[in-house]
């Protein structure tokens, strides 16, 4: 899922994200997995780390050779059903 820059801010990413966890709980999928850059390296993407957070995805892990050493690799997790 991406939001084109000059949309940021407009709740668009928020609606995108409500939809995506209707089907996931209709489908019974338990959780929601993201990936992004690290926060840190780059200004846009620690806004996207900030936006998932604020959704409520947790952390998991960041994964050093995913992508490249440039480009550390951020995992995030929501859980839409009780653990």
């Amino acid at each position: 899922m991406g939001v084109i820059s000059s949309l940021h801010r407009k709740g668009i990413g928020h609606q995108l994200l409500e939809m995506a966890k209707q089907v996931c709980q209709i489908e019974g999928i338990p959780f929601l997995q993201v990936k992004t850059v690290e926060a840190g390296h780059y200004p846009e993407y620690d806004l996207t780390n900030a936006f998932y957070q604020a959704e409520g995805f947790e952390p998991v892990e960041v994964f050093l050779g995913l992508w490249d050493p440039c480009n550390r690799c951020q995992q995030y997790i929501l859980w839409l059903a009780k653990r």
